[in-house]
């Protein structure tokens, strides 16, 4: 049985510049060596925002966007330990 689609989410047109830095920075992200992922990198970052003259405030909006993937990270690892110590 196939799932629906998921549907496209309304992004504010601000939002935008921020999340094409997102969606080109993902080969960027630094994992541990558990395999989760802990930060971006910010000097291949950096090197993505200048090639699409990103602004300081872009940079910003991505860093809002790193924090909160990492806290879904880590409820996500929290949620798995805790069904696995209940196994």
């Amino acid at each position: 049985m196939r799932c629906e689609p998921c549907p496209e989410p309304d992004l504010l047109p601000e939002s935008l510049p921020a999340v094409e830095l997102y969606l080109r920075c993902q080969t960027q992200w630094v994992y541990s060596g558990m395999g989760q992922r802990t930060r971006l990198d910010y000097a291949g970052v950096d090197v993505v925002a200048r090639r699409i003259e990103a602004d300081n405030e872009t940079f910003e909006d991505l860093q809002i966007i790193e924090r909160a993937l990492l806290s879904v990270d880590r409820e996500k690892a929290e949620k798995q330990a805790s069904m696995k110590a209940e196994e």
